[in-house]
């Protein structure tokens, strides 16, 4: 199948600017997509465009509250045209109810552990499920390599690479979604996973998209230290 997914932006919030860092949720969906399947990111951010034409099968969406009403445009367009658009991302997890009015399934919360493989199989074999959820949090001792080669890269954007460490945090503060998301117990990627994962990064300088990095003192110690070597920003 022709896989195709987007992060949505109004247009009034569109950078062109050069501190641009890409979304590394849509990265890590197209590296659980099996090789099988032909995948394609638009991150409208950058002014990337939607042809709402082309040719292509399934449409994930992953939103979040600020970009929510756009994806559901978005949605509501490649829905007219007959395409399987599934929603995933923040906003998605907590108003799934919502998301699904405007696609055909939502995943709810995080997609390894063979979670976003069994949606595909389940589109094509016409059996999909409204909603999609793990049973427990995914331990995340296991490289998914992102596909950092699907994000298209343009003079002056993209000079800082995102790149993740770990997912959930124990303080349960009023205004934030993080534990109920990914839970009150920081689980942490290896070091040498995260090793392999900054070797597939071109750009310099890194934007750790952490929850909390720093909680555990001794992991983030251990982390830095190996990373001096590396001489990255």
């Amino acid at each position: 199948m022709k896989v195709l997914l987007i992060s949505p932006c109004p247009d009034d919030n569109q950078r062109h600017d050069s501190m641009a860092i890409p979304q590394l949720t849509l990265s890590l969906i197209a590296g659980l997509t099996p090789e099988e399947h032909e995948v394609k990111i638009i991150e409208e951010v950058f002014n990337q465009k939607i042809d709402f034409d082309q040719a292509v099968d399934v449409v994930g969406i992953s939103i979040m509250t600020q970009t929510a009403i756009r994806g559901y445009e978005i949605a509501n367009e490649f829905k007219l045209r007959g395409k399987t658009v599934v929603f995933g991302g923040i906003h998605a997890t907590v108003m799934p109810k919502e998301a699904i009015m405007y696609g055909d399934a939502v995943v709810i919360g995080e997609a390894e552990n063979g979670l976003w493989e069994q949606v595909l199989r389940d589109i094509q074999a016409h059996s999909l499920k409204e909603f999609y959820k793990l049973d427990k949090y995914p331990e995340l001792n296991r490289y998914i390599k992102p596909r950092r080669d699907l994000v298209q890269k343009v003079a002056g954007k993209f000079k800082i690479g995102p790149i993740e460490t770990g997912r959930g945090c124990p303080y349960n503060c009023d205004f934030c979604t993080v534990p109920k998301s990914f839970g009150s117990k920081q689980r942490h990627k290896t070091i040498e996973c995260i090793m392999d994962d900054i070797e597939t990064i071109e750009e310099k300088n890194l934007f750790f998209i952490d929850d909390n990095i720093t909680i555990n003192k001794k992991f983030a110690r251990e982390l830095f230290e190996r990373m001096i070597p590396m001489k990255k920003g």
